[in-house]
């Protein structure tokens, strides 16, 4: 999308050349959002660039859509680790349940029947 926004861009507006050949997703949408995994994708999208300005190429953000994807399939084992409780944790988060809600059905069923 970066590469044909450029090129739609350059024929139609006369943008100068730039060697990336492609125009940043902050320089096309207003804002970028996503959810979980897409939040982290939308916000390296946005990152503002550390190159100074005196340099050939200034860039607005720190990466591109294919660098941002490269950069997410690399690191997804460290950002999503396993959370898992022990066994036997999940097991006493169970029979706190059953204990609780049994007791509510108990209490809601008895004061049923008993009000006919």
């Amino acid at each position: 999308m970066e590469h044909v926004a450029y090129q739609e861009a350059k024929a139609q507006f006369c943008i100068p050349d730039r060697e990336s050949k492609r125009i940043a997703m902050p320089e096309l949408f207003d804002l970028i959002t996503g959810s979980e995994s897409g939040a982290l994708i939308a916000g390296t999208l946005v990152y503002p660039a550390t190159t100074p300005p005196e340099l050939a190429e200034k860039r607005i953000n720190q990466m591109f859509a294919d660098e941002t994807m490269k950069h997410f399939r690399e690191n997804a084992q460290k950002l999503y680790i396993s959370q898992s409780l022990p066994w036997y944790t999940n097991m006493l988060i169970i029979l706190i349940f059953i204990f609780v809600m049994s007791s509510l059905t108990y209490m809601c069923l008895s004061k049923k029947l008993d009000a006919k």
